[in-house]
């Protein structure tokens, strides 16, 4: 799991500093990307929620996640 919680992490993090911190990762379709089934990456997003790495986001279109200020 753990492994699974980098992959992710990692794309939080290159999605951050592509857009300067402006917008966060949108789950769609990063389960089929990490090659990982939704349920596995729903419990790596609330391991990493938990630990307080990533920052959940609720907007107008739905919810993405970023690195916490």
């Amino acid at each position: 799991m753990e492994e699974i919680e980098e992959k992710f992490y990692q794309l939080v993090k290159e999605q951050h500093k592509r857009t300067g911190g402006a917008n966060g990762l949108s789950t769609y379709l990063v389960d089929e990307k990490l090659g990982i089934s939704h349920s596995e990456m729903r419990e790596a997003i609330e391991n990493l929620l938990k630990k307080n790495k990533i920052a959940k986001l609720k907007h107008l279109n739905g919810t993405s996640y970023t690195l916490p200020k």
